[in-house]
């Protein structure tokens, strides 16, 4: 069943905190790829592996992309994908339409903004690049040629020696080790395996139900309310009560790097911070914010404000953690933050494997998910009922939306 949000920061709690701990687990519906730091959830990816999530353009995606539209008045072109959808690519005048191109994925897509491409097969060079271009110019009808890089290889590339690896899945176990052995070999030592509540007992989980939350109690007082939409996302710093403004607003700074860092959060952000009414203020709370997404390895580019507000800015590269989770793709306080029926169903997935053997057991689902398994979600249906194949699903009408309950 899924827990409660909870408004408050969860403390995560784990035996590593000199370095970062990596985790990753992995169900028939997806792979999950989180990192703590200090004990702090500070990246959190989900690598679909069927239905629609699965099909979407991923960073590090490798396309052979039909040119479908110019858009001089957008200064570039639309390209489709294939079953991926469309992408946008910006000084693409000279293309011709219907021209099958190499392209690489750049930025994901999200609400009404398609994803972000530039030509060629970044990363790729040599013989390498040849081939993509070859099979680029073979192909009849626009495909991804070569898939972004999933959770281990993500991991791979991210991972510092000294960093702790704790992994739930034989696979990803397996394919961890293989790679660091090759390329990492300071690492191998770090690969450790785990049980299947890897992430509910390091606090993941929970952090994940705190991330998808748009109020976050900040400690010793005072809260932030996070409210995104399509154009940007506004954070408001509330002392809700405390005296001390000046330390409600340097609690918050402190935070700000993990809480952009752990919800994806990208494009233009500004930040309202309570009672700042003078730049030196505001240049040091800036200041703050700057040295805790530097130590994340968070690419922010902090502007001047002015009157308490500041303007943030961080590339788009991959969709934000609520346009995975929930219906409304965003957390605002107007907006419910049900989750979306792939969420949904990769979670029950992982309770059914959490709860091994399971002969006979029911799983008490809302009736709309139950519906949903039945027309456009019977391939995750089917997904779980491959892992736990005696489980029967049983509509119960009482729960909320987007809940569960096992039942032996």
């Amino acid at each position: 069943m899924r827990p409660r949000a909870s408004s408050r920061v969860p403390a995560i709690q784990s035996s590593h905190r000199m370095s970062d701990l990596w985790l990753i687990d992995e169900t028939a519906i997806e792979a999950r790829l989180a990192r703590l730091v200090g004990g702090r959830l500070a990246l959190i990816r989900h690598f679909p592996k069927i239905g629609a999530p699965a099909r979407v353009a991923r960073p590090g995606d490798v396309f052979a992309a039909r040119v479908a539209a110019q858009k001089p008045a957008a200064g570039g072109c639309f390209l489709d994908l294939g079953i991926a959808g469309d992408g946008f690519l910006r000084d693409g005048a000279a293309l011709a339409e219907g021209a099958l191109i190499l392209a690489t994925v750049v930025q994901a897509p999200y609400a009404a903004k398609a994803a972000r491409l530039v030509l060629g097969a970044r990363g790729a060079a040599g013989a390498e690049l040849d081939a993509l271009r070859a099979q680029a110019k073979a192909a009849s009808q626009p495909m991804r040629l070569t898939p972004a890089p999933g959770a281990v290889r993500t991991l791979m590339t991210q991972a510092r020696e000294g960093d702790h690896i704790r992994i739930a899945s034989a696979s990803p176990l397996r394919e961890a080790r293989s790679l660091a052995t090759e390329s990492a070999p300071g690492l191998v030592g770090s690969i450790e395996p785990a049980g299947p509540d890897l992430f509910e007992s390091e606090g993941v989980e929970a952090a994940i139900e705190q991330a998808l939350d748009p109020i976050v109690a900040l400690s010793g007082g005072g809260r932030l309310v996070i409210e995104m939409t399509q154009a940007l996302t506004a954070i408001d710093v509330d002392t809700a009560g405390s005296r001390s403004a000046d330390a409600v607003n340097a609690a918050a700074a402190g935070i700000l790097p993990f809480e952009i860092a752990a919800r994806e959060l990208s494009g233009t952000i500004l930040i309202d911070f309570a009672r700042v009414r003078d730049r030196a203020g505001l240049e040091r709370l800036g200041r703050i914010l700057g040295e805790g997404a530097a130590a994340l390895g968070l690419g922010l580019e902090i502007g001047h404000g002015r009157r308490g507000l500041l303007d943030v800015r961080r590339a788009r590269g991959e969709a934000p953690l609520a346009a995975h989770h929930t219906r409304s793709g965003m957390t605002h306080l107007a907006v419910p933050s049900t989750l979306s029926f792939p969420a949904q169903a990769a979670r029950l997935a992982r309770a059914l494997d959490r709860a091994r053997p399971a002969a006979g057991r029911q799983a008490h689902v809302p009736l709309s998910l139950l519906n949903w398994f039945e027309g456009e979600g019977r391939p995750f249906c089917e997904a779980i009922l491959s892992a736990a194949a005696t489980t029967r699903f049983v509509a119960e009408p009482r729960l909320e939306p987007d809940r569960f309950e096992l039942v032996p």
